[in-house]
């Protein structure tokens, strides 16, 4: 086979290489898991409210939800508008919200 017929035959090759290689990656990127973009930051006097949720143990055997939702980096707001430093715990909160 002549030089000039060979050195055809090795560019046809290395395209048809290439567009395979090509192909695939194009396959792969549109196969791929789309990340989700993050939630957008709170405005400026736009809080976002974190809530938790503290289970009083009631004498009857029942429990009491108290809602806290975070007002400030180590407070939390009661239900009764009353503020805590931190998430306070059952036996605080059993005066205001447990079954007498």
């Amino acid at each position: 086979m002549p030089t000039r017929n060979r050195n055809l035959l090795w560019e046809a090759l290395a395209l048809a290489a290439l567009l395979a290689l090509l192909t695939l990656c194009m396959t792969l990127a549109a196969c791929a898991p789309r990340r989700e973009p993050p939630p957008p930051a709170p405005q400026a006097g736009e809080a976002r409210q974190e809530q938790t949720t503290v289970y009083v143990h009631n004498p009857n055997g029942s429990r009491t939800p108290v809602v806290l939702t975070r007002v400030g980096p180590d407070q939390w707001r009661g239900p009764r508008g009353e503020v805590y430093h931190g998430v306070p715990a059952e036996e605080a909160l059993r005066p205001a919200y447990g079954l007498r």
